[in-house]
């Protein structure tokens, strides 16, 4: 898979088949920091949604590229809005519709669409590990 990093809060994934992973970066001054990750969960899980909708349709689904751009929102700081331009090139006109529902079916996706409950523990001396409360 190959990360192109475009602009800030601007990247591209695309070369899904490829081995490994590259980091391509417009200008030398755009880093992969954390909004970055996010934002390539989203697509790298929006991607295997979208392939196995694929596999199921006969589409090939090697000519995936996932455009992602988000904004940071203050009170509280946050990323919102993240958009998210899936271009398939192999894709039947007639199937871009049930793609679009499919995509919105990844994990990620959910997660960041509905809230969630983060639980945060800080400890001093020996670590111990972080447990949840039952519901």
């Amino acid at each position: 898979m190959i990360i192109d990093l475009n602009d800030n809060e601007d990247l591209t994934l695309h070369s899904f088949g490829e081995e490994g992973l590259t980091l391509q970066a417009s200008r030398p001054d755009l880093v992969f920091g954390p909004m970055e990750m996010l934002a390539v969960s989203l697509g790298l899980c929006t991607f295997s949604v979208l392939a196995a909708y694929g596999e199921q349709i006969g589409a090939d689904s090697t000519s995936i590229e996932i455009h992602v751009r988000w904004q940071y929102s203050p009170g509280p700081f946050r990323v919102e809005p993240i958009e998210m331009d899936i271009d398939w090139k192999n894709l039947p006109q007639s199937r871009r519709k049930a793609a679009e529902r499919a995509a919105e079916q990844c994990t990620i996706h959910h997660t960041l669409s509905v809230p969630t409950t983060v639980f945060t523990r800080v400890t001093a001396g020996s670590p111990r590990p972080v447990s949840r409360p039952r519901a």
